[in-house]
């Protein structure tokens, strides 16, 4: 099985202060009410064009899109906003108490995190650009 490369920075980061990693859990829960607003922009977006649009082959399309960014949202990025609150809380905690014993556990459970959040951003990336392109060829 193939190990996914950790970029210089998430390697950086992961061996920084729990402070540090507190600020990178903030700000990906910063960027996932983002990825909210985005994903109720483009439901918006894609239900304007479905009033323009005659092909029903279009339509079928722009309704599949839909579908896949209400699987992601409701599925994925809420589950992912849980994960990163929970993730959030318990680093608290570990702040407040500084047992030394957590500090390593902590670093692997934010490890996963930062999979599943770059995991995330990368297809909500793609599915934009991939929207944009359709929604311009209409």
């Amino acid at each position: 099985m193939t190990q996914l490369l950790e970029s210089p920075k998430t390697s950086y980061l992961l061996e920084g202060s729990l402070e540090v990693l507190h600020q990178q859990t903030r700000e990906w829960l910063s960027e996932m009410d983002l990825w909210k607003d985005e994903i109720r922009f483009f439901k918006n977006l894609i239900n304007k064009q479905l009033l323009k649009v005659r092909s029903e082959d279009d339509k079928e399309e722009l309704r599949d899109y839909e579908k896949i960014l209400s699987k992601m949202h409701n599925d994925w990025l809420e589950h992912l906003f849980m994960q990163t609150q929970a993730h959030e809380m318990y680093l608290a905690g570990i702040m407040q108490n500084r047992p030394k014993d957590y500090d390593e556990a902590y670093r692997e459970r934010h490890r996963d995190l930062t999979e599943k959040v770059d995991g995330f951003y990368k297809e909500m990336k793609s599915i934009k650009s991939e929207l944009f392109e359709f929604i311009e060829k209409l």
